[in-house]
């Protein structure tokens, strides 16, 4: 796993632009019983994902803040060509905690608007569908440098709340390594209630790799 994150804040906005690719494969060690030979090892990851994401603060309302998002994920073994989710909407800063002028302690939620677009490798269909966006987000700082992270979205379609939508889920904790170098692990659960054919609706990742921050 390869990450990267970079955030620029000038009071009031902050800005974040995010990328990760994940590829692993499984060894199988049994012998063919036919040719005798290894079978060779099966892709078990392989997903790009890119963010980028603003937020400016609503003065006149402590904690307020509005966003812009947009986000693009590739995903070979979900079968998944491209999904691209535009965002749009208003945020609550529920708590904050500044240690220094860069690092700070928080939790906050955010609503809104999104449009999900969905392009299969399968002959399925494109699925779109417009979405409220509901998400959180979290980050704490720990001890010997160490930092947690975590976000969910939740994305249900507007005409079928309970039979079309995205579910995301990730959470991760990263440790300083050399520089802007860090090692990091993450659990990253995905939920898509109208997947490709053939495949699962849920994915669940777990990676430990290296993230780069600055």
């Amino acid at each position: 796993m390869i990450d990267f994150k970079t955030v620029r804040k000038k009071d009031p906005t902050r800005f974040l632009i995010g990328a990760s690719y994940r590829y692993a494969t499984q060894q199988d060690n049994r012998p063919d019983p036919d040719t005798g030979q290894t079978e060779e090892g099966t892709i078990t990851q392989d997903q790009l994902y890119g963010i980028l994401r603003g937020e400016y603060d609503i003065g006149y309302v402590a904690g307020l803040f509005a966003f812009a998002s947009g986000e693009a994920t590739y995903d070979a073994i979900q079968r998944l060509s491209i999904r691209g989710i535009p965002k749009l909407g208003i945020g609550y800063l529920f708590w904050e905690e500044k240690l220094d002028e860069d690092r700070r302690n928080f939790f906050s939620g955010d609503v809104g608007g999104a449009w999900v677009y969905e392009n299969f490798f399968t002959p399925d269909p494109n699925n779109t569908f417009w979405a409220i966006a509901f998400g959180a987000s979290a980050g704490y700082h720990l001890p010997y440098g160490a930092h947690f992270d975590g976000r969910v979205d939740y994305l249900p379609a507007v005409d079928d709340f309970t039979g079309d939508y995205f579910l995301r889920s990730q959470a991760g904790i990263s440790m300083p390594l050399v520089g802007p170098i860090a090692a990091k692990f993450s659990v990253i659960d995905e939920y898509d209630s109208t997947p490709a054919t053939g495949t699962q609706n849920n994915s669940l990742y777990i990676a430990i790799g290296l993230s780069l921050v600055w």
